[in-house]
């Protein structure tokens, strides 16, 4: 039986879609946290590959992107097939992974980024 606690506390931030003009930027910040979360999985879809690829970082609200911490095990390759969603591998630490009311998700890309479009991520978050 399904763990109704869980699926009422799961909330999915879903943003894009994207193409290599954001990416190009020095990362992008997308959710704010009003809560505390724990950081459950990451996936994401593109009509058209890139050409590198990406950290999904944390930080607090006044933390430089670059100066964040990587909640991936591995960077996100955006040069996977076009078409299919890719799970991220994210970091075994659940300490590094939970978040405080505050605390800001952004995408670093890692090198330039070109011809990537449609881009679509999304992060599962577990309130705690």
């Amino acid at each position: 039986m399904p763990d109704k606690h869980n699926e009422i506390n799961t909330q999915i931030v879903t943003c894009g879609p994207l193409g290599a003009t954001l990416f190009i930027q020095a990362g992008w910040k997308f959710f704010k946290a009003n809560r505390s979360y724990i950081v459950r999985a990451v996936k994401e879809v593109h009509t058209t590959a890139g050409n590198q690829t990406f950290k999904l970082m944390k930080c607090s609200a006044d933390q430089a992107i670059a100066e964040g911490t990587n909640l991936f095990g591995t960077d996100m390759d955006l040069a996977t097939t076009a078409n299919y969603w890719v799970a991220g591998t994210l970091t075994t630490n659940e300490f590094a992974r939970n978040l405080v009311a505050g605390d800001e998700l952004a995408c670093l890309p890692a090198g330039s980024v070109s011809s990537l479009a449609g881009c679509i991520l999304q992060v599962e978050l577990e309130a705690i």
